[in-house]
């Protein structure tokens, strides 16, 4: 929803952000005329590889989210004060494994058989939708930006209190 929303306000266009469920869910609706224009995420459908479909916009495409955090990993406080040693095990894996799928042709090779891709597909995908830099773990970047919206639509009943920002 932020993405849509900030992509509309973005291109001045007329279109009002409508919630269409998963992007499968949503491809459907687009495919069949239920809506005009819909949301995904990579890998791509075949619907656009074979040209029945075509990507219009990026998030990054507009400025207000190109640098904004949109994943994170949470951990509750009892368990990172009760094991700190798993979670900075957990990062710094999840950390090699993101550099490995990034510089390893071998691991590339691995990554596009479990989503189904072809290896140029996964080269594509990592740099026209999921960039290295998407994936750094030592910045949150705007979480403001992310916060607002999500109170205004009722995703998030309030925004975060100091103790749950610590």
């Amino acid at each position: 929803d932020l993405v849509s929303r900030t992509l509309v306000e973005h291109f001045k266009a007329k279109g009002r952000p409508t919630p269409t469920g998963s992007p499968p869910e949503t491809l459907t609706q687009v495919m069949s005329g239920q809506i005009e224009v819909g949301w995904g995420t990579a890998p791509y459908p075949k619907d656009i590889s074979e040209g029945k479909a075509r990507i219009l916009a990026r998030g990054n495409d507009a400025p207000k989210l190109a640098g904004l955090t949109t994943r994170v990993h949470a951990v509750n406080a009892r368990f990172a004060e009760k094991s700190p040693q798993a979670v900075k095990s957990f990062l710094k894996a999840y950390n090699n494994t993101i550099n490995a799928v990034y510089t390893d042709p071998k691991v590339q090779a691995r990554a596009a058989a479990l989503i189904k891709v072809q290896p140029d597909e996964l080269k594509r995908i990592m740099n026209d939708m999921l960039p290295r830099p998407a994936f750094v773990m030592t910045k949150l970047s705007d979480i403001d930006a992310s916060i607002a919206p999500a109170v205004a639509t009722q995703a998030l009943m309030a925004p975060p209190n100091d103790a749950q920002e610590a």
